[in-house]
């Protein structure tokens, strides 16, 4: 046996045992139960509790042909993949020039060059607390730098698992949905680790390189993947981003992370069209550069470093809250029966909406009340009432003392909290 071997086997039992050391040491945090461990009535209390001062920012940062995703919240910054070692500078200048000075979390989704390459630069330049692996083993020369860095800083590195919860921040919901506990056979891409991220009403899914047969098993699963912002499988490819799984996902906007002039003809024309017919928005990185989605935990705007930028965009279950009902003559004298008039509004989305702050205006457009601290639960409606009573999970009340609505004809317009009109009635 030659030189060459014995440092390929070499290799080959470093990167094994060092992986199975990490999976013996737990996870990032504790593991939640598959059984109906995502149900979306779970986001109710982070969405009650959400302050709009706070943003949510994803950055699709472009490196090319390969992946690199840069999430902020609350003072604390997780990186999801660096793209290839000759993205590794870029990634770190973006990174400092975005304030950022540690990373509390760095994800490598699985250990293809194009995704961990740049990592390397990266440990190397900024501090980083800990590191979420697929624990895919994996005979390159890139992953064994990596690997071998994260030892040399002592960083502590976790396996992702599906079922994991990632408490960085209480009102900030990551979830780890792939891989599942049975890897799948021999391949990297499927094993991908898959998060999704849910501030407040909105959600993203990262999926890495992750194929019809991973999408397959999330579809299976118990965990909910409906979400605003889509991160396309492995970079457009045909192989990743079945109708079924778009159709479960409903993503608004869909970012594709792809290299112009590829060689790999990414992303498949199969997959913009999916994605087209599936009503979402497509942001490319080799279109648009880096691609920014911000978000309060209500709304959310993209914004674009090359081509148009994204106007602001309320997502689809904000869109379902709707005026359903208005009784706008109340029964008899309508200065002595102020509570027979009202204005119903219906939440007929899969999720809650907080709609504190918004308003409801009459046809003068003049507002009339505005919602306190308030959650819409998915299904649930509230009627409002002119007069004055004890507001509950199904009743507010205006405390007015004379009639608002125009007995003869009116309009009620409900406008969310940056005065955008969601539903009118008349």
């Amino acid at each position: 046996m030659g030189q060459g071997e014995v440092s390929v086997i070499a290799r080959v039992a470093f990167i094994i045992l060092f992986v199975i050391a990490a999976a013996l040491s737990g996870c990032v945090e504790n593991q939640a139960p598959q059984s109906n461990s995502v149900q979306k009535d779970d986001i109710s209390a982070i969405s009650h509790a959400a302050n709009p001062a706070d943003n949510l920012t994803v950055h699709f940062v472009d490196v090319g042909q390969g992946d690199s995703i840069l999430v902020q919240f609350a003072g604390k910054n997780i990186l999801v993949d660096g793209g290839e070692s000759d993205m590794g500078s870029r990634v770190v200048s973006y990174l400092k020039s975005h304030n950022v000075s540690s990373l509390d979390l760095v994800v490598s989704t699985h250990p293809h060059s194009d995704h961990i390459g740049g990592l390397v630069a990266v440990l190397k330049s900024i501090p980083v607390r800990q590191v979420l692996d697929s624990g895919e083993p994996h005979i390159s020369q890139t992953f064994e730098n990596f690997l071998t860095l994260i030892e040399q800083k002592d960083i502590p590195f976790k396996v992702a698992k599906r079922g994991q919860v990632i408490n960085l921040d209480p009102l900030l919901k990551i979830e780890v949905l792939n891989p599942p506990k049975a890897h799948f056979k021999d391949d990297l891409n499927d094993n991908s680790v898959v998060l999704r991220v849910t501030y407040g009403n909105v959600s993203f899914l990262l999926t890495g390189d992750a194929e019809k047969e991973a999408e397959n098993s999330l579809l299976s699963s118990n965990y909910g993947l409906d979400s605003d912002v889509l991160k396309v499988g492995h970079h457009g490819s045909s192989s990743s981003s079945t109708s079924a799984f778009l159709q479960v996902v409903s993503p608004e906007v869909s970012v594709i992370e792809v290299g112009k002039g590829n060689d790999y003809g990414h992303p498949s024309s199969a997959t913009l069209k999916a994605l087209k017919n599936a009503g979402s928005a497509v942001y490319r990185t080799d279109l648009n550069g880096n691609i920014v989605v911000t978000t309060d935990g209500t709304n959310y705007f993209v914004t674009v470093q090359k081509g148009t930028a994204a106007p602001i965009v309320t997502p689809t279950p904000t869109a379902l809250v709707s005026i359903s009902a208005t009784q706008f003559n109340a029964p008899g004298d309508d200065r002595a029966n102020l509570n027979g008039e009202w204005v119903r509004v219906t939440n007929s989305g899969l999720r809650p909406i907080v709609i504190a702050s918004w308003t409801l205006s009459d046809d003068s457009n003049q507002p009339v009340y505005e919602f306190p601290q308030f959650t819409l639960g998915s299904g649930a409606s509230v009627t409002v009432f002119t007069g004055k009573g004890r507001d509950s999970a199904d009743k507010l009340y205006m405390g007015r003392s004379s009639p608002i609505w125009n007995n003869d004809h009116d309009t009620a317009i409900l406008k969310d909290v940056n005065g955008r009109i969601v539903s009118q009635r008349s």
